[in-house]
């Protein structure tokens, strides 16, 4: 009797612990499933993070001129800085003047290392670099009718000499690009809008490509300098 009751108690008892185990089992299970989602929804954020286009717009006309800055969908005022008036000096001028400090100037080596590296910039740059909208209306005007006419034949071959090498050089997207004649002005007159863009992934990757370059280059140098301090000792 005694020994059947201990053996109920003890196959109750590893079920029970099996059950522990297959519920513990499913909870790590189900944990590491949520763990799995977070991963994936962060590499899909970061994704299309990376495709969104990051860019400039300038509008110019009526004298002023506006830029913005574009993130996706979104447009942000770069705001202008206002000139201050200048304010009236309390004391006389020539003991309100101080001397001006000299700027303290980097190494002339560090910048030529860096001129090859920023001209293969440049070029990378202007294959991934998107003209979104290019919209240009020239009105030529002048004091005599004549004046005016000329600078319409000008500006209307300047845009059929400068066009086809814009449009070689860069992608774009959206052109417009008008040229008139305004007989009433005494001046010329030109209104633009300017859209440039890059994508996040494309900046990210020209940044890491220039700091690959500038370290290789410091790197090389840093070898060059032990060997002409070794053919100037051998020399001596």
């Amino acid at each position: 009797m005694t020994a059947s009751i201990v053996s109920g108690y003890d196959a109750q008892r590893t079920q029970r612990v099996e059950e522990d185990i297959c519920f513990a089992a499913e909870e790590g299970g189900v944990a590491k499933l949520i763990a799995l989602y977070i991963i994936g929804g962060i590499i899909l954020l970061l994704a299309l993070l990376s495709l969104l286009r990051v860019g400039v717009f300038l509008e110019y006309g009526g004298e002023k001129a506006l830029l913005f800055l574009r993130i996706g969908w979104f447009r942000f005022r770069i705001p202008s800085k206002r000139q201050k008036k200048p304010k009236k000096p309390k004391q006389p001028a020539h003991l309100a003047e101080k001397k001006e400090k000299p700027k303290k100037g980097g190494p002339l080596k560090t910048l030529r290392r860096m001129l090859p590296i920023l001209a293969e910039g440049v070029g990378r740059l202007r294959k991934k670099l998107q003209v979104d909208l290019l919209e240009m209306e020239y009105w030529s005007g002048g004091k005599t009718p004549a004046q005016a006419a000329i600078g319409f034949g000008m500006a209307s071959a300047a845009f059929g000499i400068f066009l086809p090498i814009l449009e070689n050089t860069f992608c774009i997207k959206k052109k417009m690009l008008h040229a008139g004649v305004r007989y009433d002005q005494k001046q010329s007159s030109i209104y633009l809008k300017l859209s440039l863009s890059l994508r996040v992934f494309q900046i990210v990757s020209l940044a890491v490509w220039f700091g690959m370059q500038y370290w290789r280059q410091g790197k090389q140098s840093r070898k060059i300098r032990p060997a002409g301090k070794n053919k100037k000792a051998y020399a001596s």
